[in-house]
């Protein structure tokens, strides 16, 4: 695949990337103002030193180029739970931000597997791999669902301003793809997988499609943490809920816990020097959830995560 050659970062993104991280408040308002009329795609780099493909029409790619972070909280779980030698996958890894991070954070003696079904960001996933010479990362255009087979995927649309947001629910006339689909244990297997210390599923509504495919891993318990991110109105429209999506987990012996997602606590952690987090969990409830867009993390009954989170990453 042939990569787009990119002009470096604007002088003055790589300015206001060096101030707006430090401004005690309205940072988001400034990161609005200042991408009102975005340039064409740039290439950026992160802390851990990654270059990635920066367009700034898209929300995860603005946050990133101006805070250095997405998901301040994950972040904080990613930097406790995996170190080098590791296992990370990434389901809906979209142009990469966590599995960018993953890869410096395992080191060339671990290993990191990313699946992306939308050609449009797994064109931007492999250009980003590539570029940077991840040899540790192996990269799949596939779905992970329940089954072997052929999904239909419904676009995001560029318009929009996220470009994360592709689900096999959605409107009629948005853009559609045929992407090939497989279970994870299938796809892990293959790839001589036995062993996975954190995988992130951001899905969009398939949450409980990705885990239905997951049962015999789970059930080994060949995932020690399974970290999720929950689309309830998306699985509404399906029939589907919350609870539908982690009974392969419960069933299994995994626990899990609630990231406190709030608007308070997520710009808490967005400002903090430092995230205890640790802190910001709380016990899974069955039947309810504590904010409207819940993050999960689960972990089998054995390993005791919060005395983990506390201290340093799984061994």
């Amino acid at each position: 695949m042939k990569q787009r050659k990119l002009r470096p970062a604007p002088v003055w993104v790589r300015s206001l990337s060096k101030v707006i991280p430090r401004l005690p408040a309205g940072r988001y308002r400034a990161i609005e103002l200042v991408t009102r009329r975005p340039p064409a795609p740039f290439l950026m780099e992160l802390p851990n030193g990654c270059s990635f493909t920066c367009d700034l029409r898209d929300a995860i790619a603005r946050e990133v180029c101006f805070t250095g972070v997405y998901g301040a909280l994950e972040t904080a779980l990613f930097k406790k739970l995996l170190g080098p030698g590791m296992v990370f996958v990434d389901v809906g890894a979209n142009w990469g931000y966590f599995t960018l991070l993953a890869s410096q954070l395992v080191g060339n003696s671990g290993r990191v597997i990313s699946l992306e079904p939308d050609p449009r960001p797994f064109d931007l996933l492999h250009a980003n791999v590539s570029r940077n010479g991840l040899s540790q990362v192996a990269i799949r255009q596939v779905a992970a669902a329940n089954h072997q087979g052929v999904l239909t995927l419904v676009g995001y649309s560029e318009e929009d301003g996220n470009f994360g947001t592709s689900s096999i629910v959605g409107h009629s006339q948005s853009r559609h793809f045929e992407v090939p689909a497989a279970p994870l244990d299938s796809l892990l297997r293959s790839n001589d997988v036995t062993l996975v210390h954190l995988v992130k599923i951001d899905v969009e509504g398939a949450e409980d499609l990705v885990l239905a495919g997951m049962i015999e891993g789970l059930m080994g318990q060949l995932y020690k943490c399974v970290l999720l991110e929950f689309h309830p109105t998306l699985l509404a429209a399906r029939g589907r809920d919350v609870a539908d999506a982690i009974a392969p987990l419960t069933e299994n012996g995994y626990r899990g816990w609630y990231l406190d997602h709030s608007q308070q606590a997520v710009r808490r952690a967005a400002y903090a020097r430092e995230i205890e987090i640790g802190d910001c969990l709380s016990p899974l409830a069955v039947g309810g959830s504590p904010s409207r867009w819940p993050h999960a993390i689960f972990a089998p009954s054995s390993i005791d995560l919060l005395a983990i989170l506390h201290r340093q990453a799984i061994g």
